[in-house]
């Protein structure tokens, strides 16, 4: 007996709707290019803070989504030639990525994103603006990929600018104090102190 002609539609929505359904990967591997002033700063500071901190902060970002094929569909930023802001988006083999390519991968959870959903929203953050080390960077972008799917961002992973509002003002503010502090007793004892 012939099925209905719903129940074959339903069947192909079901299917097509596990096609869609991914693990998602907030991951960070060592920050690789970049002016080395820069990074030599970035890398000095990190170990001081790290912690206090942690050390996802002063990592590259990325995002993997596994639709538990051979492949992982992986995405970031990076500044590109001109020092914009650019996402990327390839394919990596699962086993790479899971023995060992990234030095971190937090789970996110499991949702229902199409592929083509991803490229769209790509599209439409294809204008980052320029590349900052704590403003405007891999973090910040795969963050906002993340919110834009509707997945979760960790609150437990501080980014740069996290750090740089957190930890790094405050300490500089202490230290002018502490500093301007050291000043006005000198001046009002006549360095008799």
């Amino acid at each position: 007996m012939a099925q209905p002609e719903s129940t074959g539609k339903k069947v192909a929505s079901s299917s097509s709707t596990q096609s869609h359904q991914c693990v998602v990967y907030l991951c960070r591997a060592p920050i690789q290019n970049g002016n080395s002033a820069s990074l030599s700063l970035l890398s000095s500071f990190a170990s001081v803070s790290q912690r206090v901190c942690g050390n996802s902060w002063e990592k590259h970002w990325l995002v993997v989504f596994d639709y538990g094929e051979d492949a992982v569909l992986v995405c970031d930023a990076d500044m590109d030639h001109s020092g914009a802001l650019t996402g990327r988006k390839y394919w990596k083999v699962r086993t790479a990525v899971f023995n060992g390519s990234f030095s971190y991968k937090k789970r996110l959870g499991k949702h229902t994103i199409p592929k083509a959903r991803i490229e769209e929203v790509m599209r439409e953050m294809c204008d980052s603006g320029q590349y900052h080390l704590t403003n405007n960077n891999c973090q910040k972008w795969a963050k906002e990929l993340l919110h834009r799917l509707g997945v979760e961002v960790p609150l437990d992973e501080p980014d740069a600018q996290a750090v740089v509002d957190d930890v790094v003002q405050p300490v500089a503010r202490f230290t002018l104090l502490m500093g301007a502090l050291a000043v006005a007793k000198f001046i009002l004892f006549r360095g008799r102190v």
